[in-house]
């Protein structure tokens, strides 16, 4: 004999939900659906940001590229310019003006003195108060030479 079974199995896709249930279903969905927009519209944000900034970059780019072109035209007219005053100096002329209009002459090779740039200046102060005695003036004096001749 077969065996009959009475028991009956409902198939539904979903259970029933009840109102809670559903409303915190929706809630999750409308959360969902507000972050992806604020999703979008944040990456839309930055995608124009990034762009403004790359703009911003290439023309400064080109103010420097620019500046860079004018640099080197100044730095050639600075040299064009320095040739121009250099050569513009006659010292033959500018000679002749001096012995001429001035009444200036060439030195004796006796009166030409070559001075060592080497050698520093040197100076001492002797205390003015007048109570010192003949030995500390001498003293002085002594280390003054000996400084000189050093």
């Amino acid at each position: 004999m077969p065996c009959e079974s009475k028991i009956e199995y409902k198939y539904s896709a979903k259970p029933e939900l009840n109102a809670s249930r559903r409303r915190e279903v929706n809630l999750k969905k409308a959360i969902s659906a507000a972050l992806t927009v604020f999703m979008a519209i944040t990456a839309a944000f930055l995608i124009l940001t990034g762009l403004v900034l790359r703009i911003e970059l290439t023309e400064q780019n080109d103010r420097n590229v620019f500046l860079s072109q004018r640099l080197d035209e100044l730095k050639q007219e600075n040299r064009q310019l320095k040739i121009k005053y250099e050569s513009a100096i006659d010292l033959t002329a500018l000679e002749y003006e001096a012995k001429a209009r001035l009444g200036m002459k060439m030195p004796d090779s006796l009166r030409i003195i070559q001075i060592d740039p080497e050698a520093q200046d040197k100076a001492t102060v002797l205390s003015t108060d007048g109570k010192r005695d003949i030995a500390d003036k001498i003293s002085d004096l002594i280390s003054i030479i000996s400084n000189a001749l050093l």
